[in-house]
């Protein structure tokens, strides 16, 4: 296996669901055979995990501004069930890209959201601010955000505190990644960070959700 930079190719991936393509509602492949063979650089790809117990949290910022902050894992090195994983540079990449404060978030990578897809009405919060830790042979990235007073935002984080299954979903373009040829996989070093979802259905092993105060 090799680090690779291929030309564009736009596809999706993720929990048997389709995203945007290039940039805006471009070619979808369907077949999913088809888009592991064809995975390149500049695809849109989304990738979910869901976390265990006592994990996630729900609290009131420590800066006093009486804002709800979040703190969910939103990737990690483990192998999630399309096979593929994260490296260790793939998950410091994009904490720096977090820690800009310029991450926004989305429920469900926008579907459902009043307005266009992706729209500015979408984005339900911010993602702050994020650590690596370790659990075991797994890194694991956490991401503490920022929800907005909306409604759609306010909805999500209840379901947070009455410790719903809510799992988290990372959106982005491959910028640089291997693939092993032997396991049939790939492994994702480098990413345009576009946005972090809560989502209902993750694909990653790693990540259940508690509403821990």
């Amino acid at each position: 296996s090799c680090r690779t930079r291929a030309p564009d190719d736009p596809v999706t991936r993720g929990a048997g669901r389709q995203g945007p393509t290039d940039g805006d509602h471009g070619r979808l492949l369907t077949d999913y055979d088809t888009m592991r063979n064809r995975l390149q650089k500049d695809q849109y790809v989304e990738k979910r995990f869901r976390f265990d117990p006592g994990k996630g949290t729900v609290k009131e910022a420590d800066d006093g501004d009486g804002r709800t902050r979040i703190r969910m894992p939103v990737s990690s090195t483990a192998e999630d069930r399309d096979g593929d994983e994260f490296s260790r540079d793939g998950l410091e990449d994009m904490k720096d890209q977090i820690d800009t404060g310029r991450v926004p978030m989305f429920l469900d990578h926008g579907r459902g959201a009043d307005g266009p897809y992706y729209g500015t009405l979408g984005i339900v919060g911010r993602w702050d601010s994020a650590e690596i830790e370790s659990e075991g042979d797994v890194d694991v990235l956490y991401a503490t955000g920022t929800p907005a007073t909306t409604e759609p935002a306010e909805k999500m984080v209840q379901l947070l505190e009455d410790d719903m299954p809510v799992g988290s979903s990372v959106g982005f373009r491959i910028l640089e990644y291997e693939r092993d040829e032997e396991e049939n996989k790939y492994r994702f070093h480098g990413v345009d960070l576009l946005e972090i979802s809560q989502v209902g259905i993750p694909s990653n092993p790693v990540t259940v959700n508690t509403g821990d105060d």
